[in-house]
């Protein structure tokens, strides 16, 4: 195996690739190696067969329709509590952020 190395990689696109690893459950080094292997042609890499691969307005789209679905489901648990009469209560935008794992 060899060994390649980027020098002076922009922050942004340094993040987004990290975030995009982890979006795929893989190492920033699978992730990168997958892309890598199958630039090469080498569609057999066992490292790129966990991720997956989207352009970034499907990503997009589809971190809105999550968003979307936790609002509903939460507006849907607040409306069971209210009708059985149960305490409601009531998070922070920053409590939220972190329970879901996203930016406040």
């Amino acid at each position: 195996m060899k060994v390649i190395q980027i020098r002076d990689v922009d922050e942004q696109t340094y993040e987004t690739l990290k975030a995009s690893a982890s979006a795929a459950g893989v190492s920033l080094t699978a992730y990168l190696k997958g892309h890598l292997d199958r630039i090469a042609g080498d569609h057999e890499a066992p490292d790129a067969t966990g991720a997956v691969v989207m352009s970034r307005g499907s990503y997009d789209a589809l971190q809105a329709e999550v968003r979307r679905l936790r609002k509903l489901e939460g507006r849907q648990q607040l409306a069971a509590s209210i009708a059985q009469g149960g305490p409601v209560r009531s998070f922070s935008r920053n409590e939220l952020a972190e329970t879901w794992g996203i930016d406040a």
